[in-house]
């Protein structure tokens, strides 16, 4: 990645760690993409150089920039990756120790040292999601890639570390798409219309097929289906006002993001299949809590996630419409 420096950079991110890491998961991704991006360089309709913005600024996601004649230039905000570290991390320690933990096991008790590991995963989360107000330096005592305080956040950090690489992946991916399917004209308008909304779709089913193309178990696809599910969550990190990722605009509506990839992994095991779904709900409602507070017992979390989705473009029906939120 080539540096982008301006006043006030980011200085010593703990994520530029896995810089490398990043790179090659995003050029080994599948052979097809990766022959794919190797023909964009070659024929100049992608720069071979991926920008990293380094502005203390609030992150936005990956986006595609060509400038009159020049070759179309991949730009990421460091900000955004240490947003997406962060994001991952702390929900993965909140989720897997407070809640899949507790499922498996009702009697058990947590000693003092995962109650501190769950305590500290929350402290991340909340300077994760403040970032979409001011850019607030990486809290040093709060785990990242190059700090753990225990073992217990190391084992995370590392599994943390495996999924934010694909998530990146992922996103970079997305952008190379519409660079390779000629959408650049039709985005860099700052059009809303529905052939944009087809071309993101279109993006983020080659960004998929790049990550998860191959033909995987359930028990394989575990990496990746969190990589996917936290780009399409996190984003709610980007905006100030949630409920605006739940409006088409320059992509579709965050919830159908979400419904669409749960159907394209199509885990077939029915604890992954729950897991997922699980987590999704969990990681809406606590986005939206007055909306999603469970009002009812579920059959499942499938039936759970889907009566989420439901309420969620309610809200959104409502919002472009004008109208008060009930």
């Amino acid at each position: 990645m080539t540096p982008n420096l301006s006043a006030g950079a980011i200085v010593d991110s703990p994520v530029l760690v896995l810089e490398g890491n990043i790179l090659w998961q995003f050029e080994n991704m599948s052979a097809f993409g990766a022959q794919t991006l190797k023909l964009q360089v070659e024929h100049g309709t992608l720069l071979g150089e991926i920008a990293l913005d380094m502005s203390a600024a609030p992150p936005k996601g990956p986006r595609v920039v060509r400038r009159e004649a020049s070759v179309p230039e991949i730009h990421v905000d460091l900000s955004h990756l240490e947003m997406l570290w962060a994001y991952i991390y702390g929900w993965m320690v909140v989720y897997e120790e407070s809640v899949q933990k507790v499922l498996l096991d009702p009697a058990r008790v947590m000693d003092a040292e995962t109650e501190k590991l769950i305590d500290r995963a929350h402290q991340l989360l909340a300077w994760s999601s403040s970032l979409r107000e001011t850019y607030r330096p990486w809290p040093a005592d709060l785990p990242s890639p190059q700090h753990y305080a225990t073992a217990q956040e190391e084992w995370y950090g590392l599994k943390a570390n495996l999924v934010f690489q694909k998530a990146t992946a992922f996103l970079l991916s997305h952008e190379r798409a519409h660079a390779a399917l000629g959408h650049l004209d039709v985005i860099q308008s700052n059009s809303m219309t529905g052939l944009r909304l087809e071309m993101e779709k279109e993006a983020d089913a080659v960004a998929y097929d790049d990550l998860l193309g191959q033909s995987l178990d359930d028990r394989e696809k575990l990496a990746d289906a969190w990589a996917v599910i936290s780009v399409m969550l996190s984003t709610l990190y980007l905006y100030r006002d949630p409920i605006r990722a739940l409006l088409p605009g320059g992509h579709p509506a965050l919830h159908h993001r979400v419904a669409y990839m749960i159907e394209r992994l199509a885990l077939t095991d029915q604890h992954y299949d729950y897991y997922f779904s699980f987590l999704c709900r969990l990681v809406l409602q606590a986005v939206f809590p007055e909306t999603l507070h469970p009002e009812r017992q579920f059959d499942d979390w499938k039936d759970a996630l889907t009566d989420a989705l439901d309420r969620l473009d309610q809200v959104a029906l409502a919002q472009a419409h004008g109208r008060p939120l009930s």
